[in-house]
């Protein structure tokens, strides 16, 4: 295909930025007709917007009881046609036809829908013209054109170019009042229904801790650890039961450990003042820095270019591509959100049918490289700071970056090969990719040069990494220096304050420091090694070699993951993990190793938030849950043999002795 730029520079994109238009650009499709031409009739169906490259085309409705047809208008190069029967989904209410060869570029119904709920901006601009051509046609198509723009309009959320559905509502029925249900009627009846499930919900949790209570006092615990298991009983409940927000359940755990008493504010609530807390934050500002550049969509252009343009070579590429922007942009579910519509881009630019092998072998190596090799980078994952959070003091001072990757490669080697060849396997594809390199060359091209926040951003995460890495040398908590790089995104004009509030995610944050705080007091109160002596004897069948109580750790926080979310989960798994592998003779690392890596079970869609938000970011284009649960379940055995081929290199690192 060939690609015109001057498609881009047509007046109806004015809105859109560079990023925006690069995207958009693999969504056409060039066709070319000689003169003389029908494009479409009247009454076919809208199924495609067309938009002139080069060329004049006339508009006109068909002859009725022999008189002449009716001439419209005649677009000419950079104007568009066709978008009414879109916009309305009715059909094509009048014939269009070439007047001399032309070159359109085409772009289909679905698309153009996504495209006005992706690009607000988008969605006003075709409102004023579409308000305008029908003004010019007739002055009986007025009603139409009324209703047609306020139904586009109402779409446009507003968020600094264009109107709120709530502003436009007001503005059509300003005497409206907002009637509430009978208290008789249905919506009632429902709203009681849920309130008796919540009740019987809290019930039962009270019902389970008091039961819990009575059989920790026949086991002879201190109230201490009594009052820290309850806490952590009737949360697991209230994160099963999805009653609240998870985040004001994980603030309420160090609270309620305070209020009944377990342990000191000044313990329960250190995890806001740890340094894995700034240094979180530090990484969560950056994320947000270069999810407002085009950084990355540049970086996986030039990746993408420079692999086989085949269906293997191209599901390597995507998952080579994912690790290594891993550490470049320090958030899993970031670096998954902002692949996600470059994933749905690609799938349509290569014509890969809904669904198909290749979109869905394509769709999961991209949730490999850009989600499942988090683990194998410190900064990869804000969970991995949580498990160094966890680490004895002494080891988690003693961990620098470049030590956490030297460790997780022989687990993060075999983890990746096998779940390569396991999505090759199972999604075969032999027919050729239709990639066109002149394609990306013309996205670049858009791209332009590095822009100034893109050349902020790569100095912010440069010093970023490279004090990472240097960090034995110059010993400087990594806190700090990523804080640094937060400030350098801030007075480079990258992250305002309404990018602060929004673009970095606090609700992570206040979870992240309450479970710190919360695995702070348990360690403090005795509780850890308390449950370890209790759990020593029921596993003994797993304690007796060191690779089977490897093997448990990847089943027990499988079966965790069924239960808990993921930061949750890897804090209770942590913290009854930790001291068995002081009495194995593992170092505690490798355990947490193994609790990030399977801790990403997607057996149920909402138990991996990566690949939810992939799923629910292509609206299951792409692919469905029923594809990749053999998959999913096979995700299981392959962590199993990825630990089985780390064990022998730990044992040589001195990870195991």
């Amino acid at each position: 295909m060939d690609v015109d730029l001057r498609l881009l520079d047509m007046p109806i994109f004015s809105g859109l930025d560079r990023v925006d238009r690069a995207k958009l650009l693999p969504e056409f499709e060039e066709v070319r007709f000689p003169a003389g031409h029908v494009v479409f009739h009247e009454g076919d169906p809208g199924d495609s917007l067309y938009l002139i490259i080069s060329g004049s085309v006339t508009v006109y409705r068909e002859p009725v009881d022999g008189h002449a047809p009716r001439v419209l208008a005649q677009y000419d190069a950079h104007d568009c046609f066709g978008e009414m029967a879109l916009l309305t989904g009715d059909p094509r209410t009048v014939t269009a036809k070439t007047i001399t060869p032309c070159r359109l570029a085409r772009l289909s119904k679905e698309r153009f829908d996504d495209l006005l709920q992706q690009h607000h901006r988008l969605a006003i601009d075709f409102t004023k013209l579409l308000s305008n051509r029908l003004a010019r046609y007739s002055g009986h198509d007025r009603d139409l054109q009324q209703t047609i723009a306020e139904e586009i309009a109402v779409d446009a959320v507003y968020d600094g170019n264009g109107y709120s559905e709530e502003a436009l509502t007001q503005r059509r029925q300003p005497s409206a009042t907002l009637e509430l249900p009978s208290p008789s009627g249905g919506g009632a009846w429902i709203h009681k229904l849920k309130q008796s499930k919540t009740l019987a919900l809290l019930g039962f949790t009270a019902l389970s801790v008091t039961l819990l209570s009575f059989l920790l006092h026949s086991l002879g615990m201190q109230p201490a650890h009594i009052a820290m298991l309850q806490i952590i009983a009737a949360a697991a409940l209230f994160w099963s039961f999805d009653l609240f927000s998870p985040h004001a359940i994980a603030l309420c755990l160090p609270l309620a450990a305070v209020l009944l008493q377990a342990t000191t504010p000044a313990v329960a609530f250190s995890g806001f003042s740890h340094s894995s807390w700034f240094l979180i934050l530090g990484v969560s500002a950056l994320t947000a820095g270069i999810s407002r550049t085009g950084l990355m969509y540049r970086l996986a252009l030039l990746v993408m270019k420079r692999f086989p343009p085949n269906y293997g070579g191209q599901t390597l590429a995507w998952a080579i591509t994912g690790a290594l922007l891993t550490p470049v942009i320090p958030s899993s579910n970031a670096r998954v959100a902002l692949m996600t519509p470059l994933l749905i881009a690609l799938g349509e630019t290569l014509r890969l049918p809904a669904r198909s092998n290749a979109s869905v072998g394509l769709s999961m190596s991209c949730l490999l490289g850009f989600g499942h090799m988090s683990f194998l980078f410190l900064n990869g994952a804000a969970v991995c700071y949580l498990i160094l959070g966890l680490l004895p003091h002494h080891e988690a001072q003693a961990m620098p970056y470049q030590t956490w990757f030297l460790h997780a490669v022989p687990l993060a080697l075999p983890f990746f090969i096998l779940s390569l060849l396991a999505v090759l396997l199972l999604f075969p594809h032999k027919e050729p990719l239709q990639i066109h390199p002149e394609m990306i060359d013309a996205q670049l091209t858009i791209l332009g040069p590095l822009t100034r926040e893109e050349k902020v951003c790569l100095l912010a995460t440069s010093f970023s990494l490279i004090g990472f890495l240097t960090q034995s040398w110059h010993h400087i908590d990594s806190a700090w220096v990523a804080l640094v790089s937060f400030l350098i995104l801030y007075a480079g004009a990258v992250l305002n304050d309404k990018t602060i509030r929004s673009g970095i995610d606090w609700g992570f944050l206040i979870t992240f420091g309450s479970m710190l705080g919360f695995g702070n007091a348990m360690k403090q109160t005795g509780l850890t090694d308390a449950l370890s002596q209790l759990l020593q004897p029921m596993l003994q069948m797993v304690m007796g070699n060191q690779l089977v109580f490897l093997l448990a750790v990847a089943v027990y926080i499988y079966l965790l993951r069924f239960v808990l979310p993921i930061t949750p989960a890897l804090l209770v798994g942590m913290l009854t993990v930790t001291p068995l592998c002081e009495a194995m003779q593992i170092d505690p690392i490798a355990a947490g190793l193994i609790l990030l890596l399977s801790s990403n079970t997607w057996v149920l869609p909402n138990q991996n938030a990566m690949y939810f938000s992939m799923l629910d970011g292509t609206d299951e284009k792409l692919f469905n849950h029923d594809q990749t649960r053999r998959l999913a379940i096979l995700y299981g055995l392959i962590c199993l043999v990825s630990v089985c081929a780390a064990v022998p290199f730990w044992e040589m690192a001195g990870l195991i002795y």
